[in-house]
């Protein structure tokens, strides 16, 4: 299943004299996965349609954290030639996990390109304890995935998959084409009911579905998920004990799963409307 993170969507490598100074906190702070992502980002509709994205050229850096307060910050300096100012702060995601991220959306690859340049990325990523994890991630050549992830469940309805919570759920997508055993697929399931993250997965570039089991998911909710595909430009597993860094360029695709109400709620709305059928042909049988 590859690397379970729970979210996406930042390479960390640490100074020689913390890693063998505090060996434990770079394990016990900095969680499984920190990366650098240049994204394109579209939204799934309908079987086989898409509607552009908002400022759909987008970079993000994140942090995952071992459990939910266990990082604090962290910035990242940009490339040279990087026309934004540099570094940017990393900001807490909120949603449950620990993440730290800082995203920027642009409308244009060029203008994502002069912004944020291809080159090393270097993260300061600070721990509860107040160690500070440094680290530099190269993301260079611009080799983005030939394909965008498309969903191919077809039940689709006013532009969400409808899924049935009470029954398991299988989601599938289309093949990431062109990839290695390096590239990674990322999943993210996010309620909007409570702005929590439900799911943050990533998996091997060749996996072309995802289970759920029945009761994973709540009734009558809408989630927002990201099918991200990982052209992984470069990876860090030694810097920080028990991380992996990743530096890569994404295509994404974003799409709404609303589950159905629990069965007996659509018994009392059926139970409803029988009644208001029954008291509307009352009212006509006395005109």
């Amino acid at each position: 299943m590859g690397l379970v993170v729970r979210v996406g969507q930042v390479a960390v490598i640490a100074l020689s004299l913390v890693l063998f100074a505090r060996p434990v906190q770079a394990v016990s702070e900095v969680g499984a996965n920190y990366g650098v992502f240049k994204e394109f980002k579209s939204n799934q509709i309908g079987v086989g349609t898409f509607t552009s994205a908002t400022n759909p050229n987008r970079i993000a850096v994140f942090s995952q954290a071992t459990s939910n307060g266990s990082v604090t910050g962290g910035t990242v300096s940009l490339p040279a030639g990087s026309s934004a100012t540099s570094p940017k702060t990393l900001t807490a995601a909120n949603d449950g996990t620990g993440f730290f991220i800082f995203q920027d959306k642009l409308p244009d690859q060029a203008t994502l390109d002069s912004n944020y340049a291809n080159g090393t990325y270097g993260l300061q990523i600070t721990g509860a304890s107040s160690t500070i994890y440094s680290a530099n991630l190269s993301l260079t050549g611009g080799v983005y995935p030939s394909v965008t992830p498309t969903v191919t469940n077809t039940n689709w309805i006013s532009g969400n998959l409808v899924v049935d919570p009470s029954a398991s759920f299988t989601l599938n997508w289309s093949g990431f084409t062109g990839n290695t055993a390096s590239d990674k697929i990322v999943l993210t399931l996010t309620n909007t009911v409570t702005n929590q993250s439900a799911f943050f997965q990533f998996l091997a570039g060749s996996a072309t579905s995802q289970t759920f089991g029945a009761g994973f998911f709540q009734p009558n909710v809408l989630y927002q998920a990201d099918l991200m595909f990982v052209k992984v430009a470069s990876t860090d597993t030694t810097s920080i004990a028990g991380s992996t860094g990743i530096a890569g360029y994404v295509t994404s695709n974003g799409f709404n799963i609303q589950t159905v109400p629990e069965p007996s709620t659509w018994m009392l709305l059926g139970t409803g409307l029988i009644g208001l059928i029954a008291a509307r042909a009352k009212v006509r049988s006395k005109k």
